[in-house]
């Protein structure tokens, strides 16, 4: 999820469902002050991929006020064992980068956003963070 949104490992893990809806078209994850970084709300939008997912993933019983991530969120170096242990080949191209983490794997997704956002023209970053009103 991080990949896809760059929120950060401590935001993930403190996400609870009510932070997260799911309206085709509108979907979006709420950061809420209390845990951003940088203690401002921000709301992010959600590709289809991670709506389904998010869908699927949350459990019948689960209410607003529950953690979405209730055994936590796995550190990269966990991810990296796994990725080893079931032989993926995603491994190849994560084992490249060095020092994988999550702040590595928020710049990676701010770099995108860049690109994305500025036409692959540099220095004209606009964050897909959006400040809440």
């Amino acid at each position: 999820m991080s990949a896809r949104t760059g929120i950060r490992h401590g935001e993930l893990s403190q996400l609870l469902w009510g932070d997260i809806v799911l309206d085709e078209g509108n979907s979006h994850v709420r950061v809420r002050a209390g845990i951003s970084k940088n203690k401002k709300e921000a709301r992010i939008p959600l590709i289809r991929e991670l709506e389904i997912l998010l869908a699927e993933f949350r459990p019948v019983s689960a209410g607003d006020a529950d953690k979405v991530f209730v055994k936590g969120v796995p550190r990269c170096r966990t991810l990296r064992k796994d990725l080893e242990a079931a032989g993926n080949t995603l491994l190849g191209r994560v084992g490249q980068v060095r020092g994988f983490s999550f702040p590595a794997i928020h710049v990676q997704y701010l770099d995108a956003e860049e690109r994305f956002r500025s036409k692959g023209r540099p220095g004209t970053h606009a964050s897909l963070r959006q400040e809440a009103d």
